[in-house]
C-alpha cells in the first residue's frame, strides 16, 4: 500500500505541548480513507488534526476491490 498523496498535520495554535499520536485508517479499494481510529490518544485539537490530514491522504489503488488497514505514529513537537 503505497501513498500518493498526503498531507501533513498542522499542529493547533492552542496547543502548548508535545505529543505523539498513534492511528489507525482503513483504506478503500479506490485508494481513499475512509476510517480513523486513535490508538494512542492525545490532546483533542491534536487527534482531530491528524485525523482531519489522514483522511486526505490517498493511496494507490488497491486490486480486486479490497479494503485494507493500516498503522501510523504521528509526533507533534512545539516550536
Amino acid at each position: 500500500m503505497d501513498e500518493i498523496s498526503k498531507k501533513l498535520p498542522q499542529f493547533p495554535k492552542s496547543v502548548k505541548s508535545n505529543a505523539r499520536i498513534e492511528l489507525r485508517f482503513k483504506v478503500l479499494a479506490d485508494g481513499s480513507v475512509s476510517q480513523v481510529i486513535p490508538l494512542q490518544k492525545a490532546d483533542p485539537a491534536l487527534e482531530q488534526a491528524a485525523i482531519t490530514a489522514i483522511k486526505q491522504w490517498r493511496f494507490n489503488r488497491l486490486s480486486d476491490d479490497k479494503e485494507m488497514w493500516g498503522t501510523i505514529p504521528l509526533t507533534f513537537i512545539l516550536r
